[in-house]
């Protein structure tokens, strides 16, 4: 009964989420896809900040070489599928742990709508799109675990484990919101210390997450100190308040480097062509704002 819950459950969410990235497309889409083949190849251009770097998004890139090599597809092919197959397996297990929950309830079935074909996919990355369903699950087990606490239950290792597992994919895959969110939620599970777990199980579960982040962030294999440095100053430009300055010296004139925010910016203005033919895919379905430059 679970498992063919859990398979419909899969199959609503791959129609919904290919649906999402194969009609309505998603931002950044190219830079993506390219990230993955820089990846593949060593070439430098990976290391560019203006572009895909310091998510750092490794399951994306990983995911999408993976697809890539076992279908025998392009990369810009390959990230989609990864994409619908990745998040759907997530959305299929966070409706199987709502049903868990609360199993005389149809709550599971706005979950699994909402986050199959919701809006926001349209305006997201490839990063913050699979990040999202990730941190849904990842709360939905932190949860479990402290109903268990509070219910003074022996919590099961394959929770701290299920656990340690989606937080270290949410950071390796978005490492600003990934890391915020986990360590609000494992300070929510630090309620628990002394009744049903302890120390050395919460150590445990935040060295298992350091490890999924390693293994799954590909720039952690050979340059560790300086990605974390770099994800650092990548999390601080995100967040940075940027003031708007009237300038007349124009960009072609200019001699000297100019902010990674404004390369960014022009990056994805070359891409238009792209951007515009994926969005009059989603007008018929999907009202979207406005998006101001």
């Amino acid at each position: 009964m679970k498992n063919s819950f859990f398979a419909v459950a899969l199959l609503i969410a791959c129609l919904g989420q290919g649906f999402v990235f194969f009609n309505v497309g998603i931002l950044d889409e190219a830079f993506w896809s390219d990230q993955a083949r820089y990846v593949e190849a060593g070439s430098p251009e990976q290391f560019n900040a203006a572009h895909a770097y310091g998510h750092p998004g490794g399951p994306v890139i990983l995911g999408t070489i993976a697809v890539h090599h076992l279908a025998g597809i392009s990369y810009e092919t390959a990230l989609p599928v990864f994409l619908t197959l990745f998040n759907s397996i997530v959305i299929a297990t966070i409706a199987t742990l709502c049903r868990r929950l609360r199993p005389d309830s149809l709550w599971w079935l706005p979950v699994v709508g909402t986050l199959s074909v919701d809006k926001l996919y349209a305006v997201s990355t490839p990063t913050s799109a699979v990040v999202g369903p990730l941190l849904v699950l990842l709360t939905l087990v932190t949860l479990r675990i402290t109903l268990g606490i509070l219910e003074q239950e022996k919590v099961s290792w394959r929770w701290l484990a299920g656990w340690s597992l989606v937080a270290g994919l949410a950071v390796a895959t978005r490492f600003d919101i990934g890391s915020i969110t986990t360590a609000f939620l494992f300070a929510v599970l630090m309620s628990g210390l002394g009744t049903t777990l302890r120390w050395r199980q919460f150590a445990g579960m935040v060295m298992a997450a350091f490890a999924v982040f390693a293994i799954c962030d590909p720039y952690m294999w050979h340059m560790p100190v300086q990605h974390v440095a770099d994800l650092l100053g990548k999390a601080a430009l995100h967040h940075q308040t940027f003031a708007r300055t009237r300038s007349s010296v124009s960009p072609s004139r200019c001699s000297g480097r100019w902010p990674r925010e404004w390369h960014r910016k022009n990056s994805r203005r070359s891409l238009s062509g792209h951007c515009s033919r994926s969005r009059s895919r989603s007008t018929a379905f999907f009202s979207r704002p406005v998006i101001r430059r």
